[in-house]
Formats: C-alpha cells, sequence, structure tokens
C-alpha cells in the first residue's frame, strides 16, 4: 500500500496537506448535501452520494488518492459535461485540480492513512546466546 503514497510529511508540510484536506472535503460534503436538496434526476443522487462519500473519506485522511480522484474526475465531469451554471465550471475545475493534487501528494502525517500505511520503526530485539 504504501507504493500509492508518495509521502507522508510531518511539520508544515503536513499541516498544509491537512488544511487542502479539510477544504477538499468540506466543500464535497457541501455540493454533496445541496444536490439532495435539489434531488432532481437519479445521477444528481448518485453524484452527491459519491461527493459525500468522497469528502467523508478526505476528511478522515482515509484512502486518500482513491477519494482524491474520485472527486477530481467527478467535478471535472460536473463541470465540463454537466449542464451547470456558467459561473460555477471554472469553480469546479478549481475544485478537481486541488483534489487530483491531494491524490497525487498523498495526506500527509495527521490521518489515518499515515497511521495504518506509512513507515513504522521496528525494533528486533537482541538474542542472548
Amino acid at each position: 500500500m504504501q507504493r500509492f503514497f508518495s509521502t507522508f510529511p510531518a511539520g508544515w508540510p503536513g499541516v498544509g496537506l491537512l488544511v487542502l484536506r479539510l477544504a477538499a472535503g468540506s466543500i464535497a460534503i457541501g455540493e454533496g448535501l445541496a444536490r439532495f436538496e435539489q434531488a432532481r434526476p437519479s445521477l444528481n443522487l448518485a453524484a452527491a452520494a459519491v461527493g459525500i462519500g468522497a469528502g467523508s473519506l478526505l476528511l478522515a485522511g482515509f484512502l486518500t488518492p482513491f477519494a482524491g480522484a474520485t472527486l477530481a474526475v467527478l467535478n471535472t465531469s460536473i463541470a465540463l459535461f454537466w449542464i451547470a451554471p456558467v459561473h460555477s465550471a471554472p469553480n469546479s475545475l478549481f475544485v478537481a485540480a486541488v483534489d487530483a493534487a491531494l491524490a497525487f501528494l498523498g495526506p500527509g502525517f495527521v490521518s489515518i492513512d499515515a497511521r495504518l500505511f506509512g513507515r513504522h520503526r521496528v525494533i528486533i530485539p537482541r538474542t542472548r546466546k
């Protein structure tokens, strides 16, 4: 699983990734909830469910590359292929770029992924002879 993540940076880069994850995840959840309220076609409901699910994964920092890639594809398809107001297409493309960056960079050190799949120190006890 380590190969799916580039690094788990600590310090300020890790805090920056945490801020990006929190922003992208909360935007995805907010847009998904707004789509549930519209409830027009069934495809809109499916996009809402995917957005809420992937946004929740981003907030927790669990399966971050998968969640980021899913949201990037979802936001790109909303901006390019679905009927959307003209002013919202650039916003969707910007959020898609942030989601894609998170998919490529990884979750950072404050995440479930870092605890599960990050580097761990293995201490081998000395054997007595």
